[in-house]
């Protein structure tokens, strides 16, 4: 569970009974970033209360260095 903890949307984190398309949209994001991470879940280093918090605080993942360099190479085949 703390696993997919991380992939979820804010609104469904805070239990909300209704949210739309746009929560698949962040969790398919993150799904990507994991992807693009060598595998690696987004918020790995915190606990599942902190990932709760950072993620209904807005905190987004950091992106290291390397795995940028993943980024920047997708954003030029999607344009």
């Amino acid at each position: 569970m703390i696993n997919s903890m991380c992939r979820l949307a804010p609104e469904m984190l805070r239990g909300e009974m209704s949210y739309t398309t746009k929560a698949d949209v962040y969790s398919m994001g993150m799904c990507c970033y994991e992807i693009l991470c060598d595998g690696q879940p987004p918020f790995r280093d915190m606990l599942p209360l902190q990932i709760v918090r950072a993620i209904d605080e807005g905190f987004r993942p950091e992106m290291y260095v390397f795995y940028a360099k993943n980024v920047e190479f997708c954003k030029h085949l999607t344009l």
